[in-house]
């Protein structure tokens, strides 16, 4: 977005990651570009505080809720030893997420738009698709959706997705014997997009 011209704002609830992503910018951006990505100390679900300035005012909010289990649930090791867990986590569970697109809403302008950008995961033995919880929510809060994008993740030579995995992964696909699920490449990822509508009733509900 700042290469574009475009001013940008990261909400980020922590210190050690940002500080991380800033060293990034300034290291790969000119100094007039990074200087239009802007990076604000405040939780996804307290977005509307963090930046009560551009309240109604942002043309576009973009989101990857973590692909952990939605009751917010995480090992205590993670959260010690990874700053974007750390920084995910707060929006882990349903109520936090839902408290985040109330956040999303207030800060969007009219015909503004929310891209969430998620992703379908094996848990507890079974497959879980967060998007259908996700238009829910959206549409209890008066968002229209708009369109289901398919955004791949990996590489594309020809006709062919360049799909690798771990060692643990290839040993499991060699060993026959093996009565675990294949590893799953994640080769795609879901954005949901919505639509804050521009007519007096949601301008009314703000």
């Amino acid at each position: 977005a700042a290469s574009l011209g475009r001013r940008a704002v990261a909400c980020l609830p922590d210190f050690s990651l940002a500080r991380r992503i800033r060293g990034r910018l300034d290291a790969v951006l000119p100094h007039d570009v990074a200087a239009m990505a802007a990076l604000r100390p405040c939780r996804p679900d307290q977005m509307a505080r963090g930046l009560a300035d551009q309240l109604g005012r942002v043309g576009l909010v973009i989101a990857g809720p973590p692909s952990f289990p939605r009751d917010g649930r995480m090992r205590p090791e993670a959260l010690r030893r990874c700053p974007v867990c750390r920084a995910g986590f707060w929006m882990a569970g349903e109520d936090r997420f839902r408290a985040f697109m109330a956040a999303a809403w207030r800060v969007l302008r009219p015909g503004g738009h929310l891209a969430v950008v998620t992703t379908a995961r094996h848990e507890g033995g079974r497959l879980v698709d967060p998007a259908p919880w996700i238009v829910r929510h959206a549409a209890g809060l008066r968002f229209r959706y708009v369109q289901h994008v398919i955004a791949v993740r990996v590489p594309v030579a020809g006709d062919t997705l360049v799909v690798q995995t771990d060692p643990r992964g290839l040993a499991e696909l060699r060993d026959v014997r093996s009565r675990a699920l294949p590893p799953v490449a994640r080769v795609h990822a879901d954005v949901c997009l919505f639509t804050k509508p521009a007519d007096r009733q949601s301008r009314g509900g703000e």
